[in-house]
């Protein structure tokens, strides 16, 4: 399960902040949209992974951002249900990058696309919460919280990888209080 938190639009400064204002969450994903250097309408999408906090990795001189001449929205992600390890950061970014790829296009994803996808079933659960950490209602079409389904699932099935997305969640029952 990630919780997501965003967007913070395009500052990275903004994320330090709310890094050091939360440390009970420990951000190893973050998804990014903006316009690339030279484009004029159409947005792109990065996914990636830090072990290192994601404001810290933002800031790397060589880091994918500097592609954009505007970021939009940075959002970042923490594992809630697991302590994760690499390889749980490593299959969750490559089933979120090669489902975003998919929605959006390749052209439009500054990501390289891993197609090392895990030998096993990953089911990755996405929630979406404003940086004040409240519940998302209505986001933007071109989100990429409104891109990536709030349920994705990578299977492998006789050499054949398989991402299945369920776009919105609905609560069921209150089981308890």
């Amino acid at each position: 399960m990630i919780h997501w938190f965003g967007p913070f639009d395009g500052n990275k400064e903004k994320v330090a902040l709310w890094e050091s204002e939360h440390p009970e969450y420990i951000c190893n994903l973050y998804l990014l949209k903006g316009l690339r250097i030279g484009a004029k309408y159409k947005p792109s999408y990065y996914c990636g992974k830090t072990v290192q906090g994601v404001a810290k990795r933002l800031s790397n001189a060589k880091h994918s951002i500097n592609k954009y001449r505007k970021v939009e929205e940075i959002w970042i992600g923490c594992f809630r249900n697991i302590e994760a390890e690499s390889s749980d950061i490593f299959d969750t970014e490559n089933i979120i990058t090669a489902y975003l790829a998919d929605e959006v296009g390749f052209s439009q994803m500054l990501n390289k696309i891993n197609m090392c996808f895990p030998s096993h079933q990953v089911c990755v659960i996405n929630r979406w919460y404003k940086p004040d950490c409240t519940t998302w209602k209505r986001l933007n079409f071109d989100s990429p919280a409104k891109i990536v389904p709030e349920v994705l699932l990578h299977y492998y099935d006789s050499g054949d990888h398989l991402i299945d997305g369920s776009e919105k969640l609905r609560t069921l029952k209150v089981v308890v209080r």
